[in-house]
């Protein structure tokens, strides 16, 4: 894992390995984390996008499988390359929801998963993660839980709670309705998908659930202190690397690779309104509706703040009389025969 650049070396997080142990007995201030993780943009110091999102469902690491991590990594990456936002939670909220998988009774690790909506597939970003993931739970160790710590390892099966399904207030909607529209935009200009997606940070050597200095659209390069490496992929060992997360039919050709935010190329609302407007005039096939389409308009212009106009008095300056005014006018003599009005 080292050397495949997913795991930092152990004097920088305090790893140790659990050799021997049927099950996880962990010390003070550590966590138990699984290999599969690490592969699917999970990593320590996590970030508060997900230190919030335990804390709002109630569990804690040990209860997600390797798809729910990957699935959080893929929206992180989503807001902040393709978006251009900061991970936007009511939008979580409005696509995911937790589930149990308690079939045969009460299970720890991978007790609770985050899953996709049924009724939101359309309106998302298409991720084909495994469905079979035998021996995953078996290959974990432990990590130093530094602060912000992530919550402690009980041991308990998760509980059901009432925030697993819970929705966005309609206050919330608001943004999100925008948020949706700005993303079926990109969807169909970019041909975006979430294989897409998380090949694009994994090409960047980016952990998204990781606590980072700046977000992925102010990626500067090889050099960015955000990226776990500094090497180059080979470009098979890439292909390679995204093709063990998804299903074995997925075929990475035939998929197109839209490149999300960076510093060279900043999220920049103007442009990407004039490429939809651009887009709807020269593929006239793909059928629009006004309230889609004005959606992506606020949407494109969500940084944009127009100053308030000042308001015009009804005269202009030059004309304004002052507040004062002799009745008469005097009149001054001047050179000659001219003659000045003084008021």
């Amino acid at each position: 894992m080292v050397k495949d650049g997913v795991l930092p070396e152990k004097e920088i997080i305090g790893w140790r390995a659990a050799d021997g142990e049927a099950f996880p007995t962990a010390n003070t201030g550590e966590i138990v984390v699984f290999e599969p993780f690490f592969y699917r943009g999970f990593s320590v110091p996590t970030s508060r996008f997900f230190r919030g999102l335990l804390h709002f469902y109630k569990i804690e690491l040990v209860h997600l499988n390797p798809n729910s991590v990957l699935h959080i990594a893929a929206f992180i990456h989503l807001c902040e390359a393709y978006l251009g936002i900061e991970p936007h939670f009511a939008l979580f909220r409005y696509l995911f929801q937790v589930m149990t998988r308690q079939k045969s009774g009460p299970v720890v690790v991978g007790g609770a998963s985050i899953q996709l909506r049924k009724l939101r597939t359309g309106k998302y970003i298409g991720l084909p993660s495994r469905d079979s993931l035998k021996g995953w739970h078996c290959r974990w160790f432990y990590v130093s839980n530094p602060n912000p710590a992530l919550p402690a390892y009980i041991g308990r099966p998760p509980m059901l709670e009432v925030s697993w399904n819970s929705f966005p207030s309609d206050k919330e909607m608001k943004d999100v309705k925008l948020l949706l529209a700005r993303l079926e935009a990109i969807k169909i200009v970019d041909q975006l998908s979430g294989v897409a997606v998380v090949r694009d940070f994994i090409e960047r050597r980016i952990q998204p659930i990781k606590e980072r200095h700046h977000p992925a659209f102010e990626d500067s390069g090889r050099e960015d202190p955000t990226r776990e490496s500094t090497s180059l992929w080979v470009p098979r060992a890439l292909e390679a690397r995204t093709s063990s997360l998804f299903q074995t039919d997925v075929s990475l050709k035939d998929i197109p690779m839209a490149k999300g935010y960076t510093l060279e190329c900043p999220p920049n609302r103007v442009s990407t309104l004039a490429k939809i407007h651009l887009f709807v005039v020269f593929q006239p096939e793909v059928s629009w509706s006004f309230s889609l389409f004005r959606r992506v308009v606020l949407s494109s212009c969500l940084i944009l703040h127009f100053l308030k106009r000042p308001r015009r008095s009804k005269w202009p300056v030059w004309r304004r009389l002052p507040k004062t005014q002799p009745s008469r006018p005097s009149f001054e003599r001047g050179r000659g025969r001219r003659r000045r009005i003084r008021w």
